[in-house]
């Protein structure tokens, strides 16, 4: 993405199987290159999972120790992430490593462009350290910044003209893109400054709004191109609602109403536990929508367990009983968490009965108390002994 728009990133090839590991070698001529693990966060190099190598025996025994194995860094969590391919880079000469990232402040409604010149994996560390490394600019989406504004606030972390020159351009030329593409998020960290006084973007991500994708078909394309899913998973990834949003821990989560959903995650922190996702099913939400949803919690790996907590208004608590039990049955074989349900307001009894009878009844505890209903979800994630009624 970014070497479309003239910055410069490595020479680099993305990687599944050991063959392309070996071509990627021969093109980099036994140089020194650099072996990326492929996964959706960051802190991989704190994990071992970046390495620079200078044969093919060592570029093997990384590839094969990584290759579709799980990946915990700091940022996934402890279940981690599938890695699923490699990334092969020519390998820079770093003088120097910089941060930059711009996102959305939404309680401002502006855009947000941080930038310091002590990037790399400390970036966090050195933040902390002296906030005066970084600078903040807080962007108006109608007035947008001026190359000379960027430069004024540039000069004052660095008072090398040509360097401060070029990374104000880098700067500008960074918010054209999160404006084109439609981001919701960029980050390039580290952006090295080599040996020639170049600026190289060794490492980043972003996030594209999705709402916006039907206007990024080359970006929708590289998506599909790279993920590990399938096509109906990924196309189910592009258009799934914001109603839901995947987290790092093990309690599955099913609200209704934006204020219930939040409420139950601070609840579940409160006790010590860690949710596995945010989702307010609403009232307006398409009942094959919602479906995906709870199927998508229930064969998550890493849910221990779920708990359900739903008012009944206009989603009715004998619909989502149905949605759950229908659900359950579409994951197969598949062992299925425990599940924690609380049912009040519109037909929650009906909805009880048909959770109490149904042939999951073993796998479903219905509760009246939302506390005590938390407390056993999170004692059965610590791996406690837990009575049920």
């Amino acid at each position: 993405m970014l070497s479309n728009y003239g910055f410069l990133v490595p020479k680099n090839f993305f990687c599944r199987t050991i063959e392309e590991i070996r071509d990627a070698f021969y093109f980099f001529e036994g140089q020194k290159f650099v072996l990326k693990c492929q996964i959706q966060f960051g802190g991989r190099g704190k994990s071992g999972a970046v390495k620079v190598v200078s044969n093919i025996q060592e570029s093997e025994l990384f590839f094969r120790r990584w290759m579709n194995r799980k990946l915990a860094t700091d940022k996934t969590g402890i279940d981690g992430q599938k890695v699923v391919g490699m990334l092969v880079e020519e390998y820079i000469d770093v003088q120097q490593e910089m941060y930059v990232s711009v996102s959305i402040d939404k309680n401002k409604n502006r855009i947000v462009l941080i930038f310091s010149f002590y990037g790399g994996i400390e970036v966090e560390k050195n933040h902390e350290k002296n906030r005066n490394y970084f600078q903040k600019l807080e962007i108006d989406l109608i007035k947008r910044l001026k190359l000379d504004t960027i430069r004024r606030y540039v000069d004052k972390l660095c008072n090398i003209q040509k360097i401060s020159l070029s990374f104000s351009k880098f700067l500008f030329d960074l918010l054209e893109i999160f404006f084109s593409l439609d981001l919701l998020f960029i980050e390039i960290n580290p952006i090295a400054i080599d040996r020639y006084g170049k600026l190289i973007c060794l490492d980043g991500k972003s996030k594209i709004d999705e709402n916006a994708l039907f206007r990024e078909k080359e970006i929708k394309k590289e998506i599909l191109s790279v993920e590990n899913d399938s096509l109906e998973d990924i196309i189910d990834k592009l258009s799934i609602s914001s109603n839901y949003v995947s987290l790092n821990g093990n309690i599955g989560c099913i609200s209704n109403g934006a204020g219930l959903a939040m409420g139950l995650m601070d609840l579940i922190k409160i006790y010590g536990g860690h949710p596995a996702n945010f989702l307010d099913i609403g009232g307006n939400t398409s009942l094959s929508k919602v479906e995906k949803y709870f199927c998508k919690i229930l064969n998550q790996d890493r849910v221990i367990v779920v708990i359900v907590n739903v008012f009944g208004g206009i989603i009715r608590c004998d619909v989502v009983a149905q949605i759950l039990l229908r659900s359950m049955k579409k994951i197969g074989g598949k062992p299925i968490p425990k599940i924690f349900v609380r049912f009040s307001g519109n037909r929650y009894q009906y909805g009880i009965n048909m959770l109490k009878e149904s042939c999951f009844k073993s796998n479903i505890s219905i509760m009246y108390n939302l506390e005590e209903m938390v407390e056993k979800s999170v004692l059965l994630t610590k791996g406690r002994n837990v009575h049920f009624n």
